[in-house]
């Protein structure tokens, strides 16, 4: 995570994004929706497009993050680091 976001994140010990693969892959379809009430740093959604692009599959998703503050002037709250790391892993797969 931190090489996509370097300073952004205000996470310690976000989920990692290897473990989160290997769960989509056993529990999902590869059209499936997934859906994440706690999205955090985003990790779910990391994975899920790592998977697609592994995979050849269309999942989709939906995630969910309160605005919490995070104390770091560069990102202000929870959401808009979630936002960021969904942005640039799109950039990084399209490659």
């Amino acid at each position: 995570m931190a090489s996509l976001l370097g300073s952004m994140t205000a996470f310690e010990n976000p989920k990692p994004s290897g473990l989160l693969i290997e769960l989509i892959k056993l529990g999902s379809t590869k059209d499936g929706l997934v859906l994440d009430f706690f999205a955090g740093s985003g990790t779910t959604a990391h994975a899920i497009l790592t998977q697609n692009k592994n995979d050849g599959g269309t999942r989709r998703f939906i995630m969910i993050q309160l605005p919490e503050p995070t104390g770091n002037p560069d990102s202000k709250t929870i959401a808009e680091i979630t936002k960021e790391r969904v942005r640039r892993v799109i950039t990084k797969t399209e490659r």
